[in-house]
């Protein structure tokens, strides 16, 4: 037998990038045939070169998934499929590795990606400026004059910051500042809020004037949490703020404005009301799975092929089963 025609069980396991067991429950579910089922040579089963490409090449996704996307264009997972369902993307359907997923090709992507729609969100999506390691300008930060009024950043473009006054002029915050307009409340830096896991996401319509209590709310969540619990992106109509799980020193009596902005918004997560304060919430609930060793690094393999971690591949396989139902 010429060894060259085949391989060992490692060596089908190097070839996929799976873990040896993943290749043995192949074998189980018929999925890959070894030359010989009943016996082994040095204590390896072999493998026709020809049926290793064959199950690689059925492997293959046959384009990009939601997850690809997102982590290709770091943008986030419900955005996406946002787009998808819109047609904004354009996707097909095929059955892989028995699911029905939506798949979208190199040329679309590539077309999306050219696109003014993602060339806005690209240059959204900064929302603060780091000068000496600190953070120092904040999208939708107030600044104020002391006769001209107040103002607002309305655009990051990597270093350059553009102010918007209330007369709707339009300014560098280099030419801003030198006239007499200051920052009105600097952003402190905070720590990273841990424990709780994911983020509440509110989109709000983007308001045509700068003193819109939109504006004012999306500082106050600054204030509250500090750029490392916040995201904020935009695009020409609306604006999308995720925030981590928080307690805010909020009532429903003096802040009944806020309370009822983050209410009409929120698009996933909860808002609890506790009298004096309001509790924000990412609404992800754990729940308890048992798995076998196998199957359990199968998945695991399956995540890292999307490029993310398990718990999000497998909250990515429920959201699939569940579109269609």
């Amino acid at each position: 037998m010429n060894n060259e025609n085949y391989l060992t069980t490692i060596q089908v396991a190097e070839e996929l990038d799976v873990a040896v067991e993943t290749v043995y429950s192949w074998i189980k579910k018929k999925e890959l045939v070894p030359v010989h089922e009943d016996w082994r040579i040095d204590n390896t089963k072999l493998f026709r070169k020809e049926d290793v490409q064959t199950l690689k090449d059925s492997r293959k996704k046959p384009g990009y998934t939601s997850g690809d996307i997102a982590n290709k264009l770091d943008m986030p997972l419900p955005t996406v499929k946002s787009y998808l369902n819109k047609g904004i993307i354009k996707s097909f359907k095929q059955v892989y590795r028995g699911l029905e997923r939506y798949f979208v090709t190199e040329e679309e992507l590539e077309k999306f990606i050219e696109s003014k729609l993602y060339i806005e969100y690209k240059d959204a999506k900064q929302f603060y400026v780091v000068e000496d390691k600190e953070y120092k300008y904040f999208l939708y930060q107030r600044l104020i004059h002391p006769s001209n009024g107040a103002a607002r950043i309305t655009k990051i473009d990597g270093s350059q910051v553009l102010i918007t006054t209330e007369d709707g002029e339009v300014l560098p915050i280099s030419e801003a500042e030198k006239s007499g307009y200051e920052i009105e409340h600097p952003i402190e830096l905070k720590k990273y809020i841990g424990g709780k896991k994911g983020y509440a996401t509110f989109s709000f319509t983007k308001p045509r004037h700068i003193s819109s209590p939109i504006y004012a709310l999306i500082e106050l969540l600054y204030q509250y949490l500090g750029p490392r619990n916040i995201k904020v992106s935009h695009t020409d109509s609306d604006i999308v703020v995720k925030v981590k799980p928080i307690l805010l020193p909020l009532n429903e009596v003096e802040h009944s404005k806020e309370v009822s902005l983050l209410e009409s918004n929120l698009v996933e997560g909860k808002i609890i009301n506790r009298n004096e304060d309001v509790y924000i919430d990412s609404d992800l609930k754990p729940v308890p799975i048992y798995l076998t060793s196998n199957k359990k690094q199968e998945l695991m393999n399956q995540a890292k092929e999307h490029n993310t971690s398990l718990e999000a591949y497998l909250r990515e396989l429920i959201e699939i089963g569940e579109e269609y139902k």
